[in-house]
């Protein structure tokens, strides 16, 4: 494969959250391409910070390239990396993360051939390759790779992928022309880290590889990619649909959930239509997802509201007398009325003369329908007659006003976009303007850094990626979407029926206050480095590498701080923060706390972590229900899991100075590989022991040699 043009700088780490940027001064913002994206299937849309400079980049795949467009760009690519695509594929079929753990995105992508392509991010260069079928089990007989996602299945962050198979064969018959695409699809988990072969393969579950006429494993949703999340909050991603698989590939049938309606394999039409998932319902623990039921044979009809513990409700539409029409084909979920407790959700009935779409408030009761027919769209939006409706269907935050809205095309056509009241289905904002729209496909995300979402499309009238923005002035304190591990997973799986219903989750705000041996003087902490200039603006950790425009006063360094359900368990979200001089850990938008999102049923402890310091971590468990909590490690060793603290002086306590490699533990090579290596430098160096800029003997002898030994009682999962 080769790779063109690459017209970024190099920039030091390129996986930071998107920072809060200048919102486009254009609107919409264009960005020309150099031939056509028009692709006849598919969703192909996805952001990422692909250079290091804490803006989106936009990824968007073409008929032979995966090609990348820089936040700003103004017609070339960062790069175009030529790869046959995957045919009928209506989900995506690359992914993004830094996989390697090297502060450097990699995109990973599928072709047609079964090859899996590990791309840096930066240069559009090849990294790896490996073939689907030397994983493993291999493929079975007819199977071929059809979509792709990151998932975080080890504690270790995104370094995992997922790839699910679709059925291959190409002559199917006539009155069996869904069949195939519906079967013999798999989900095999892989460490892209491991060496090549048997080794890469973490789990497999299969939908039907024994050949009975029943689900006994996988079963998601049935022309589209599967939707991973943390689901049970442990800090590792789960799949959904019908069945619930574990991270470590361990399937479920759901307790209480009616399968009876699916059909065996020899007879295959029934299946799932779409999946949403979210945290649906706030009284429960743990993410929810809904389901829609397309039972064609069986005729059921159902929406379906499901948790890990299985069912909580399904309903059918009672709206029409004939069975089929009463199939939810399309499902959205959101804050769309207020004056209802808890999120609704939007239905969409499939008929293309008179779309009508119903909605469920989030115990099941059906608060609203309307007909697109009735002129409920604006006249002229759909060319092929407003009853066709909408497709590609969004949650949006388009006022940043806790309302949300459905973001939509025009459906059957290349036409208009449009932004929706999901109660009533009145325009809220339309591209009606433009009489020449072609938008091929719509994407939502928050590409500004405002919290608001945007609208990015391809038009194909004149083939440009376009960006429209919520241009009304706002002033926003709402900690950023992309902070929320939920949000920057379901931006990448997503598929044509199943876009993504995101709603903004309100995280907890924790006041934690630590104080650093090294740069501890009697009353507070030193500021030096901050004085000097030597903190970066990326943050140094990997779990977190976050980008900021500049370091606010009063600043020792950059921490990290973890929360994490059990002792010994993995992190379920990483945020890095601020360390003030007071103690306090604050965040670039909060300068009091660190607000992180999280599942607020559970029970968490806080850690701190620090480059050269050994980590800490609370000695007791935290209540989050009421959205906020606070820890004084300072206050005595108590406060410190298993007595882990360094004795300041004057009842005071704080994180042991000396671990210059961040093993976790103060030892020989902590001197002999580092301090020694560093003396006499100044600037950012792990090696400086006190936090003062430079690398000098009393770093050796001061704190070094007093805590050479120790080792830091929280575990690395």
């Amino acid at each position: 494969m080769r790779s063109f043009a690459i017209t970024a700088a190099v920039i030091c780490c390129a996986t930071s959250l998107f920072a809060q940027i200048e919102q486009y001064t254009a609107n919409p913002y264009e960005i020309p391409v150099s031939g056509s994206l028009y692709f006849d299937f598919g969703d192909h849309f996805m952001v990422a910070d692909l250079n290091g400079d804490g803006a989106v980049d936009y990824l968007y795949r073409t008929p032979t390239h995966l090609r990348a467009y820089d936040h700003y760009s103004t017609g070339d690519a960062l790069w175009a990396y030529e790869a046959a695509p995957l045919d009928t594929v209506n989900g995506s079929s690359f992914t993004v993360a830094d996989i390697d753990g090297d502060f450097q995105t990699e995109v990973i992508l599928l072709d047609d051939a079964n090859i899996i392509h590990v791309v840096n991010g930066l240069t559009g260069i090849d990294e790896q390759i490996c073939a689907l079928d030397t994983i493993g089990d291999g493929l079975d007989d007819y199977q071929r790779g059809g979509y792709i996602s990151v998932a975080n299945l080890r504690g270790l962050g995104d370094r995992d992928i997922i790839v699910q198979t679709v059925d291959a064969r190409s002559e199917v018959p006539e009155d069996e022309d869904k069949q195939y695409f519906y079967i013999n699809r798999s989900l095999i988990a892989i460490n892209l880290a491991e060496p090549r072969g048997a080794d890469m393969q973490l789990w497999r579950v299969d939908q039907d590889r024994n050949t009975s006429d029943y689900y006994e494993g996988y079963w998601g949703q049935a022309h589209g990619a599967f939707f991973c999340a943390d689901v049970d909050g442990d800090g590792l991603d789960e799949v959904v649909g019908g069945t619930f698989i574990d991270h470590d590939g361990t399937a479920q049938i759901l307790t209480g959930y009616d399968d009876s309606w699916v059909i065996g394999v020899s007879t295959f039409v029934d299946h799932i239509d779409c999946i949403s998932i979210g945290d649906y319902r706030q009284d429960i623990a743990g993410l929810e997802w809904v389901i829609a039921e397309e039972g064609s044979r069986s005729g059921h009809f159902n929406t379906v509201l499901l948790s890990q513990s299985g069912l909580i409700w399904k309903k059918t539409v009672d709206l029409f007398t004939t069975a089929s029409e009463r199939e939810p084909q399309n499902v959205c979920v959101g804050e769309f009325n207020d004056s209802y407790t808890g999120l609704e959700i939007w239905n969409r009935s499939r008929f293309s003369d008179d779309q009508h779409p119903w909605v469920y408030d989030n115990t099941g009761t059906r608060i609203a329908d309307y007909q697109t027919a009735n002129n409920t769209l604006p006249i002229g939006f759909n060319a092929s007659g407003n009853g066709d409706g909408l497709e590609m269907i969004w949650t949006v935050d388009w006022d940043g006003s806790g309302m949300e809205y459905l973001a939509a095309k025009a459906r059957h056509v290349h036409g208009h976009v449009g932004i929706f009241n999901a109660v009533n289905g009145s325009a809220v904002w339309t591209t009606m303007s433009n009489s020449n729209m072609q938008a091929k496909n719509v994407y939502v995300a928050d590409v500004a850094g405002d919290s608001r979402e945007e609208i990015v499309i391809f038009d194909m009238y004149d083939d440009k990626i376009k960006i429209y923005h919520n241009d009304e002035s706002l002033t926003d304190t709402r900690p950023s979407k992309w902070d929320d591990p939920l949000y920057r997973r379901l931006k990448q799986n997503w598929s044509y029926y199943s876009p993504g219903s995101y709603t903004a989750r309100e995280p907890v705000t924790l006041a934690i206050d630590v104080f650093l041996e090294g740069p501890y003087n009697g009353s507070d902490m030193s500021t030096t480095l901050k004085d000097n200039g030597y903190i970066p603006l990326t943050s140094p950790y990997i779990q977190d590498p976050r980008v900021v425009s500049s370091i606010p006063s009063g600043v020792v360094d950059w921490v990290l701080v973890e929360l994490r359900r059990t002792a010994g368990g993995p992190a379920v979200v990483s945020r890095s923060a601020f360390l003030g001089s007071n103690g306090r850990i604050f965040t670039e938008t909060n300068s009091t706390g660190v607000e992180m999102f999280v599942e607020k049923l559970y029970d968490y402890y806080i850690v701190v972590r620090h480059r050269n310091h050994l980590a800490v971590m609370s000695s007791s468990l935290l209540d989050m229900n009421s959205g906020s909590a606070a820890w004084d490690f300072t206050t005595g060793i108590g406060q410190c899991y298993g007595g882990d603290a360094a004795n300041l002086g004057g009842g005071v306590y704080g994180m042991y100075s000396g671990d210059a490699s961040g093993n976790g533990q103060v030892q020989n090579d902590d001197k002999n590989d580092y301090w020694k290596t560093q003396v006499g430098l100044s600037g950012y160096r792990s090696a400086d022991f006190n936090l003062n800029g430079q690398v000098q003997n009393d770093d050796k002898n001061d704190l070094w040699k007093t805590n050479v030994g120790k080792g830091t009682q929280v575990s690395e999962y």
